[in-house]
């Protein structure tokens, strides 16, 4: 597996971060120029309301996303572990989170499980 880094794991879709946001957040903004220049109506607030509601569903539909990547990478991190680590580690390890188990730097490959079994006992 390659390393992940920022070059090569964020994506930048052109339809989504170079169109759609852009069409949204206009169209949020001629909604509440056009608000504002024919007074309040049930037609110009229902027009606020819908284009800011759609900038919303825009903004949450990337989080979703990155939810659920955060997940799979926590997954993947745990799954490395149940692989390097000893059977007697294995059971504080699933209760960690990955936040808990990896200080900035993690050790190599090889002195994993031994590195893992010390911060067990120490903490």
């Amino acid at each position: 597996m390659s390393e992940q880094n920022f070059a090569n794991h964020a994506k930048m879709v052109p339809a989504f971060h170079y169109f759609a946001m852009p069409v949204f957040t206009v169209n949020l903004g001629w909604a509440v120029h056009h608000l504002v220049k024919s007074g309040i109506s049930f037609e110009s607030v229902m027009r606020v309301l819908v284009a800011a509601a759609l900038v919303v569903l825009f903004f949450c539909a990337r989080l979703f996303a990155l939810t659920v990547q955060d997940r799979v990478i926590r997954l993947e991190e745990r799954l490395r572990y149940e692989r390097l680590l000893p059977p007697i580690c294995r059971g504080a390890s699933a209760n960690s989170r990955a936040t808990s188990t990896c200080p900035c730097a993690l050790p190599a490959t090889a002195s994993f499980p031994g590195w893992r079994a010390r911060c067990l006992t120490k903490n």
